[in-house]
């Protein structure tokens, strides 16, 4: 804009008002909105924002996500006096900043109804203004601001949350008097009565995180605050005159992981509550009461949703559904559980773990058919009613429940099916009657349960788990009458249980497992004729006599089926196979059975009593055919009392009251299918005893050895009006004698002894656990605390360090792996210390003990490489992890090329590493272009001169990064002495090679016009030349010089074309120090050029001696000087006087270190100066002016 003509006050004084206007531009706008008081503590509080005097339309816009604080602003009351625009979305702070931005405005109002509620995207409200809201009133433009203020506040973090979508939009007419409209986001809410008229005790919402769904609905998410106490949940959520029924909790909205809710001691669930999610109120262990009594819609508790809670009570509505897997468990103070009517879904370990649940209601909840795994196990509870609608019991359910003392199955029960470990270790259960529907009970579902005395069978049983019933030892009576659909016996089903009494015919039966009855004191089996296998052990260790009849139709009898019974007769078909030992330790006499390869009965132990013959024949002993073989085939030894055996007759002297031999059944394999002991008592005592062998564990009374007695007049005697002496302990292996008397009058009238051996059983011990180490390349050590023995017995023994070792393999393992665990020999003494060691000889079964060694996890880091091109590269890398001990990680690298510039992942090829788990981090080859060079051009030497060097053939050379190198000069091909063309190689200390030519000339005499040979006679001064030149002033017109060349490599800058004769080079493998040119040197270089051309100055200058001796000016100086050595190039015979006004010209000709024309400087000095007395002079007229 044109300046009028003034004053100077004038003008300093319409500078100022411009000024002043721009500030007040800059400044306009700034207003403050009054704070509207918070619903709640009625505390004023203010907001602030900035809005540019000239604008007429602001629009403000945040981005917002679901956040805790929308609810905090939506609850909040305000006048009731508002209308409102449809919302959704959600942001507390946002919803806060507007619900508080009511402020009386004179001559403009903002108006809306609201519920609470949370604010929605794209919610609008008007705001009018008018122009009289400048007087102290809130204007347009501030109410706009600061919602805008706010808006952007909350989104960048600075309050609880941040919302979507959010929009305000301001229309604003500055300095306009008539009213406008402002449109802004405001919060619906309710005066306080109202909403305490309707929902009184209910938590704020602006307490919790919402999400507002599709559906009209709203959940629950979280917390914004900490909060203590009760909290009673509200039915519904209102926001922007929208209400939403609450619906849902979401997964861990009040867990303690929120790190807010550690002092909720009770929560209460209104109405209208559909779901609580995964972990809800998870570990909240101050939650005492969970309140559901006014609730009848809720339909399903999620996972872990109550979990280690402080539960004493719990009432689950009607309505529910579904309780999610570990949705209460430890809940260590709750006492009672009923389920709902409704339900249909048990999660796993439901409500496991509870350490005072001694209470379960499980029959209103007529539509639950399963009860699933683990659901109520670790529970004290006391008494379980299964109702008649479930059908199947899941694994461990009711495991551990160890004060469990009655189990009921309601009547009409449809229970099929009784899963594995169901009711294992349930200690304090007497008494069991199952169910007739139920078919299955699964693996060890009762193990353990060491009162259960009683058991009845169910007539729809058809399978028997493996050892479901093992180590019940009270266990006496089983009614197997009503299972006549019983197919299977599992290995171990009633191992080391004390059932008495006969097994009768099971018609269905067809397997009997592995050990199926042993440990028992069954009297008597008779098998049906389905029956198919017998399997090893299954009656081993009972009390069975008389004669055993096994059907034709069992195709197999497991080894030591029989032993350790007082069998005196076996029948066994043609076709079936008989184990080793099948029959071992009985007192068998009678043997009929197939073919055998192995002892099948051997250790018999028989005593019988005859009246005293002279002969008796073996065949009144024994009643023999086994696969052919009969009694004749026997072979005796050991015979006692001087009895023989003649042809098949025992011959026994006469007075022999008893002798005793040994027997045996030899076989062309060599094994002995059949032997024992037999003792025949010849003089027909009054009393009769037998010897016997029993196994420790088994029990023992004086009629186990008792056959009969008579007094001497011959009248019977029972064996209660005997007197025995001596006991047999059966937890000792040992030999004992019980003596048996007949007492008259306190005197003995008659007496025998018998002698029992207690033998060790055969018994197994299991060792499980296992162990995981990391690879080291040692062999690692074993920690005990992760494995135990189980006995027999179900007796747990604790391992430490030092008791386990690995097994099975020849050397110890380092390598990975997993490896077999067994007792080293500080652990066989640990077991050989427990008492059950008495009674057994332990077979060890390892086959669930392991020990893991898993890989170690490796790094491989490729090391950075920067080669040149054409280089190949030495690859390696940094290994990380791998032991000190262990083997070395197996690797290589694929290959690289470097014929071309550039980079290159370094790849690693793995070889073959089980030990090691492989991490490989990137490397990068770094290929460069060669900076290599080698300059050189060919030189012309006269014969006398100083012998020729690198400098003379402007020799420079660099390496591949660079930087200057050395250049040495090969002139032995080169003959000094005689004028001609020589190739001179020029060789880098890289190898680099180039072949200049040395074109050498004679020399001339002094004077000569060319008529002489350049020779030099005898006698002539060599330094003598001729006169120099008369020097002449300097040129005064300054010659504008050549551009300086850019020089590429050192020693370059000159062409060779354009040497210059004298000027001085510094060239590495130089001297040190300059060489000085003698006069005549100097006086040929001025003759030939008197005027020499500089690169870098600013005209033509005659080289001086000072330049000669390395003094000249900078632009002279070639960048072949980098190592600061000289050498002089040129050589003449003379020594002149320089005059000093060329060493004058030539020092001013540049400025020395920049190159720079001092001309140039001056001529911009000058410029500048004139500029400024023209500038000041123009100034000093304005002022005058």
């Amino acid at each position: 804009m044109p300046v009028k003509q003034g004053t100077t006050k004038q003008i300093l004084t319409q500078r100022w008002a411009i000024t002043a206007a721009t500030v007040a531009a800059i400044g306009i706008g700034v207003t403050t909105v009054p704070g509207h008081a918070d619903e709640t503590s009625a505390a004023a509080s203010s907001a602030q924002a900035t809005v540019s005097a000239a604008q007429t339309t602001t629009t403000s816009q945040a981005t917002l996500s679901s956040s805790s604080a929308v609810s905090s602003a939506a609850s909040s009351e305000a006048t009731p006096n508002r209308s409102a625009t449809a919302s959704s979305a959600t942001s507390s702070a946002v919803t806060k900043a507007l619900s508080s931005a009511e402020t009386p405005v004179s001559s403009g109002a903002v108006t809306s109804t609201a519920q609470p509620g949370s604010l929605a995207a794209n919610s609008t409200a008007t705001v009018s203004s008018s122009a009289a809201a400048g007087s102290g009133h809130l204007a347009a433009s501030s109410v706009a601001a600061s919602v805008a203020a706010t808006i952007t506040n909350d989104a960048q973090g600075t309050g609880q949350g941040t919302a979507s979508a959010g929009k305000a939009t301001v229309a604003q007419a500055a300095q306009q008097a008539t009213a406008t409209s402002l449109q802004i986001p405001v919060v619906p809410t309710v005066t306080a009565a109202a909403t305490a008229a309707k929902t009184p005790a209910y938590a704020d919402s602006s307490v919790f995180d919402w999400q507002l769904n599709a559906d009209g609905t709203a959940t629950i998410t979280g917390v914004t605050q900490q909060v203590t106490g009760t909290l009673n949940l509200p039915p519904t959520y209102t926001v922007n005159g929208q209400t939403y029924t609450v619906t849902g909790i979401g997964a861990a909205a009040f867990a303690s992981q929120t790190g807010l809710t550690d002092g909720l001691t009770g929560a209460v669930f209104a109405n209208g509550l559909i779901t609580i999610g995964d972990s809800a109120f998870a570990y909240l262990p101050n939650l005492q009461l969970v309140d559901f009594s006014a609730n009848q819609t809720l339909q399903t508790i999620g996972r872990e949703a109550f979990v280690a809670d402080g539960l004493t009570q719990l009432v689950l509505p009607a309505s529910v559904t579904s309780i999610g897997e570990a949705a209460f468990t430890y809940n260590n103070t709750l006492t009672t559980v009923t389920l709902p009517a409704a339900l249909t879904s048990l999660g796993d370990t439901a409500f496991a773990s509870c350490a005072q649940l001694t209470s379960v209601d499980l029959t209103p909840a007529t539509g639950l058919t399963t009860i699933t795994a683990h659901a109520f196990e670790n529970d004290p509870l006391t008494t379980l009613v299964i109702p008649a609608n479930i059908q199947t019991i899941g694994e461990a359910a009711f495991a551990n429940n160890v004060h469990l003392t009655t189990l009921t199955f309601a009547p009409a029960s449809q229970l099929t099916t009784i899963e594995k470990d169901a009711f294992i270790y349930d200690c304090e259960l007497t008494d069991l009657v199952l169910p007739d529907a139920v078919t299955t009970i699964g693996d060890q579902a009762f193990l353990a349960n060491a009162k259960l005395a009683t058991l009845t069978l169910g007539a729809g049983l058809q399978t028997i788990g493996v050892n479901a019933f093992t180590y019940d030892n009270a266990l006496t009576t089983v009614d197997w009458a009503p299972a006549q659909q019983l197919q299977t016996i599992g290995a171990g089903a009633f191992e080391y249980d004390s059932i008495m009494g006969d097994l009768p015919v099971l018609a269905s039966l067809t397997t009997i497992g592995e050990a199926a009855l042993a440990g028992n004191q069954l009297n008597s089996v008779v098998f049906g004729d389905q029956l198919v296998t017998i399997g090893d052990a299954a009656f081993s260790f009972n009390h069975l006599t008389g004669s055993l009849v096994v059907p034709e139709t069992v195709t197999s009898v497991g080894e030591r089926a029989f032993y350790g019974n007082e069998l005196t007769a076996a029948t066994v078909g043609d076709a079936t196979t008989l184990g080793v030992d099948a029959l071992s330790y009985n007192r068998l006499t009678t043997l009929h059975g197939p073919t055998v390869s192995d002892i099948v009965a051997d250790e018999q132990l028989v005593t019988t009593f005859k009246m005293a013959p002279d002969t008796l024949p073996l065949t009144d002993l024994f009643d023999l055919n086994l696969g052919g073989q009969t009694t004749a085939d026997l072979t005796l030894s050991n015979l006692t009392n001087g009895v023989t055996l003649v042809n098949g007759q025992l011959i026994i002297p006469q007075g022999t009251d008893r002798f005793t031999f040994d027997w045996a059944l030899p076989l062309t394999t060599g094994a002995t299918a059949y032997s024992g002991t037999y003792t025949v008592i010849l003089d027909n005592p009054d009393i009769k005893v037998t010897d016997s062998t029993i196994f420790a564990g088994s029990t023992w009374t004086p009629s186990d050895n008792f056959v009969s007695a008579v007094t001497p007049q011959g009248d019977d005697l029972t064996l209660d009006q005997l007197t025995t002496v001596g006991n047999v302990d059966t937890t000792q292996a040992g030999t004992y004698q019980v003596t048996y008397q007949y007492l008259a009058n306190g005197a003995v009238v008659s007496a025998q002894t018998a002698t029992v051996t207690v033998l060790k059983r055969t018994a197994t011990y299991r060792l499980t656990g296992s162990s995981t180490t990391t690879y080291t390349g040692q062999t690692p050590t074993l920690d005990g605390s992760g494995y135990r023995i189980v006995l027999p017995d179900g007796t747990i023994c604790e391992l430490t360090t030092g008791d386990l070792d690995f097994t099975g393999t020849a050397t110890a393992p380092t390598a990975v792996g997993t490896y077999a665990v067994g007792l080293s020999a500080a652990g066989q003494a640990k077991l050989a210390a427990q008492p059950a060691s008495q009674m057994y000889d332990w077979v060890a079964n390892t086959t669930g003990a392991t020990a893991t060694i898993t890989p170690a996890p490796v790094t491989i880091t490729p090391n950075n490489v920067v080669v040149y091109v054409g280089e190949t590269p030495t690859l390696t890398a940094t290994v990380s992890g791998q032991p000190v001990d262990g083997v070395p990680v197996d690797y290589t690298f694929a290959p690289v090329t470097t014929t071309t510039a550039g980079y290159q992942d370094i790849q690693v090829i793995l070889g073959a590493n089980p030990n090691y788990t492989v991490t490989l981090q990137p490397g990068r080859l770094t290929v460069l272009a060669s900076q290599q060079t080698l300059l050189g051009t060919d030189y012309t030497w006269t014969i006398g001169d100083p012998t020729p060097t690198a400098a003379d053939f402007n020799a420079s050379a660099t390496d591949k990064t660079g930087a200057a190198i050395l250049v040495t000069v090969d002139l032995s091909q080169a003959e000094l002495t005689q004028a001609g063309d020589y190739p001179v190689t020029l060789t880098t200390s890289d190898g680099q090679t180039k072949t200049v030519t040395l074109h050498v000339v004679a020399a001339t005499t002094g004077g000569d016009t060319g008529g002489g040979n350049g020779a030099v006679t005898p006698g002539e001064d060599p330094d003598q030349g001729v006169d120099p030149d008369t020097p002449s002033s300097p040129d005064p017109t300054p010659v504008v010089p050549d551009p300086a060349p850019t020089p590429t490599t050192p020693g370059s800058n000159l062409p060779a074309d354009k040497s210059t004769d004298g000027e001085t080079h510094r060239v590495i493998g130089d001297a040190a120090v300059p060489k000085t040119v003698t006069g005549s040197a100097l006086v040929r270089s001025l003759k030939t050029n008197p005027r020499l051309r500089v690169p870098g100055s600013t005209g033509t200058s005659t080289t001086s001696t000072r330049q000669a001796n390395g003094y000249r000016g900078h632009g002279v100086q070639s960048l072949a000087t980098s190592h600061g050595k000289t050498t002089q190039l040129a050589k003449s015979k003379t020594n002149p006087t320089t005059p000093r006004s060329t060493i004058k010209v030539a020092q001013a000709t540049v400025l020395p270190q920049t190159n720079e024309n001092p001309l140039h400087g001056r001529l911009w000095a000058a410029i500048g100066l004139i500029l400024g007395a023209l500038g000041l002079k123009r100034f000093r007229r304005h002022t005058d002016e």
